[in-house]
Parts: structure tokens; C-alpha cells; sequence
């Protein structure tokens, strides 16, 4: 199994600024597309061909070999049930660091590695500003506590999100804003268009419900690295908050994956530019397809990092 030791420590936190831009509503719940077949056996000519759609977003059908043996590939790790030892859990311990290092360089954070390093380690670097130490800390607690619910039988909630955003901007934000409170102004300068600050509570209130979609439902994705990108996307597509939308959303991501049996996905601090216009491409065409491409290279680096 890929889970790094789990620690659990208090919560708190919120963030930012705004004006208003006009707003699309996404498309209706539609049900997903067909289920990858099962590892060696090949799709239907007509199910190879369908479009992958997940709650009004879509991407292209040649994504579905790489979705079906990411997730054949976890399946068979989880059925063996290996010990990992403590190669494992150095490994896991690194992806750890990847995470919080390359999750804050996403957000422009100007700390080297080995600053982010030395910050983990208890170390505070000559030079570096206090809210980028915190930027750190904060998310480090956050993968603490999303390993810890990964381990927990409760449902996924809009709650947590909130909860998430409070960990995530402790310290970090003035003291009028609430620690993971939602916007109620408008925001103009994103390059995709977001729901006034009016509609932000029932939006989240529908990204709530789908969250806790249980596996009968029919509205349920059945494919973890689906609902991992949609829900990391229709977060951001919403952006709820003034600041830390991207951190949230990623350790959002993190936990669905993590309770489905993956490693840490971590989307490289270097490709910013691949990751904004994977957003924009959501947010404006309703195309997963580039998230979804810097997902599945995420997780196939996390686990080929565990057969090397």
C-alpha cells in the first residue's frame, strides 16, 4: 500500500480579493461514459470511441488506455498486498515533500527545494519570508489530515473543503476574512469565468452533493482518476475562495485518489503554465482532457517511483 504514516494535528485559516465576470452555468449531471473493461481485455469498437464525460465536462476516449492501467496497476498492488518495508516508506516519505514542494511552487512560491527541505526538517532559512514558511507548514498539515481521513470511513463533504481551506491559509490571510469562509464578492480576473460571489453557496452546495455520491448512485463515477480530476476542476472552476483554490483543490484530488488505493499525485511546480491552461481549457470549453494529461503523468511518475 501507498500511504505514508498518518499524523493528525489541529485546524485553521482563509484569503484575498475581487470584482465580477459573467458566468456560465456547467451543464447538467450527466451519467459517465462505460467503465474501462478489465485489465487484458480490449473495449468495444463503440465504447473505444465515446467520449469520457463526467458531470457536464468531457475528454477525449484516447485517455482511456492510460486511465484503465493506471488504475489496473493499483488494483494489482492492492490485491498483493506486499508489505512495502521501509523502502516504501522512504519513498512515500519523498513523494510527501514532492507534493508540498511542487504544490506551492504552482502557486508561485519562491522557495527552492532545498529551502521547502530544510523548512520540513524544522529549520527556518536565512532569507526566506515568513509567509512563505507557513505556505509550507499549512500544507504539510493538510496532507496530514487528508491521509488521515484517506484511512477513515466518512463521507467526502463540502464541509471539507472548508475545513481544507482553513488548514491551508492559517496565518496567512487578513483578519477580516473568516478562516474558510466563502467569497461573497465577484471576481473578474481569472481567464475563465467564475459564479458571482451570490452563487457561490449553492454551487458549492451541488459540487457538496456530488461529493457524496455513494457507488449505487447512478451519477457515480466509477473511475477514481475521474473523480479526482473533476473534483480538483469543478472546484476551481467554482473558486470559492479568495486565495488557496489550487491548494485545496489538489489536496482534494490527493484524497480521493489516496482512498482508492493510489500514491500522492503531484502536478509539476515547472509546468504552471501547462496547469493555467489546463484551467482555462476547463473553464471555458468544459474540457478535462488537459488536466486530466498532467494527472495521469503524475500518477504514473508516483508509481514508477515504486518499481524502480
Amino acid at each position: 500500500m501507498f500511504r505514508s504514516p498518518m499524523r493528525v494535528n489541529q485546524l485553521a485559516g482563509n484569503g484575498g480579493s475581487a470584482a465580477h465576470s459573467a458566468y456560465a452555468a456547467p451543464a447538467p449531471v450527466v451519467p459517465a461514459a462505460p467503465a474501462p473493461p478489465p485489465p487484458g481485455e480490449e473495449a468495444a469498437p463503440e465504447q473505444a470511441n465515446l467520449m469520457l464525460q463526467i458531470a457536464g465536462f468531457h475528454a477525449g476516449a484516447e485517455l482511456r488506455p492510460r486511465i484503465a492501467a493506471a488504475e489496473a496497476a493499483v488494483a494489482r498492488r492492492t490485491a498483493d498486498m506486499t508489505p512495502g518495508g521501509e523502502a516504501a516508506t522512504g519513498i512515500a516519505e519523498q513523494q510527501r515533500r514532492m507534493f508540498i514542494y511542487h504544490s506551492a511552487h504552482l502557486q508561485g512560491s519562491p522557495m527552492s527545494r532545498a529551502a521547502v527541505e530544510a523548512v520540513l526538517d524544522g529549520a527556518l532559512p536565512d532569507g526566506i519570508r515568513p509567509a512563505d514558511v507557513q505556505e509550507v507548514l499549512n500544507l504539510q498539515l493538510g496532507l496530514n489530515y487528508i491521509e488521515m481521513l484517506a484511512a477513515a470511513d466518512m463521507p467526502l463533504t463540502e464541509r471539507l473543503t472548508r475545513i481544507l481551506h482553513a488548514v491551508v491559509m492559517r496565518d496567512l490571510v487578513p483578519p477580516s476574512h473568516e478562516p474558510g469562509s466563502y467569497r461573497i464578492d465577484d471576481i473578474a480576473k481569472l481567464s475563465y469565468p467564475v459564479p458571482p460571489g451570490v452563487e457561490v453557496v449553492s454551487e458549492m452546495g451541488d459540487f457538496g452533493r456530488w461529493l457524496a455520491l455513494k457507488p449505487e448512485s447512478p451519477e457515480y463515477e466509477p473511475s477514481p482518476i475521474l473523480r479526482a480530476a473533476y473534483a480538483h476542476t469543478r472546484l476551481l472552476t467554482i473558486h470559492p475562495f479568495h486565495n488557496g483554490n489550487g491548494r485545496v483543490a489538489r489536496l482534494l484530488m490527493n484524497l480521493v485518489l489516496l482512498r482508492a488505493g493510489f500514491p500522492l499525485a503531484t502536478i509539476d511546480g515547472d509546468a504552471r503554465p501547462a496547469y493555467l491552461a489546463a484551467l482555462d481549457a476547463a473553464g471555458t470549453r468544459s474540457d478535462l482532457n488537459p488536466t486530466l494529461v498532467l494527472l495521469l503523468d503524475a500518477i504514473e511518475a508516483s508509481l514508477a517511483a515504486y518499481d524502480s
